[in-house]
């Protein structure tokens, strides 16, 4: 999943969340100011709230006929699959991987041993390759 943060907004095919509250006011004028460059395609609305300070979103995909100025709430994202994609094709993509801090936090000995055997190894062959530089 790729956002776009180029403006305009360049010709393809788009999905966005829109949360009730400023997103969809907003949502609407843009689509409205824009009729006849951009055409929404499908909707969904969320079976849950993803963020209960937000409510219950909708999902949309849409398609942008023509660069227009993209105004927001945040980024759209490219609908890999075109107008065939769905909600679902949107949150099934797999997690990002984690990072090192998380990864240290949930089992620390582990990591933390093997780094510092690893470092410990470095700083042997350097004393090692020292000692017999000096003989």
């Amino acid at each position: 999943m790729a956002l776009v943060r180029t403006n305009p907004l360049p010709v393809g095919v788009y999905w966005q969340d829109i949360y009730p509250g400023t997103d969809q006011p907003a949502w609407t004028n843009w689509l409205a100011r824009n009729k006849g460059k951009v055409a929404v395609r499908k909707t969904t609305m969320h079976d849950q709230e993803v963020d209960s300070s937000r409510g219950r979103g909708t999902w949309y995909l849409f398609e942008v006929k023509s660069p227009v100025t993209w105004e927001g709430p945040g980024f759209p994202t490219i609908a890999e699959q075109g107008l065939k994609m769905g909600p679902q094709d949107a949150y099934s993509a797999p997690p990002p991987p984690p990072n090192l801090i998380d990864e240290l936090a949930k089992d620390p000995l582990g990591k933390f041993t093997s780094v510092l055997w690893g470092l410990g190894a470095i700083v042997g062959v350097a004393v090692f390759l020292g000692v017999r530089k000096r003989s």
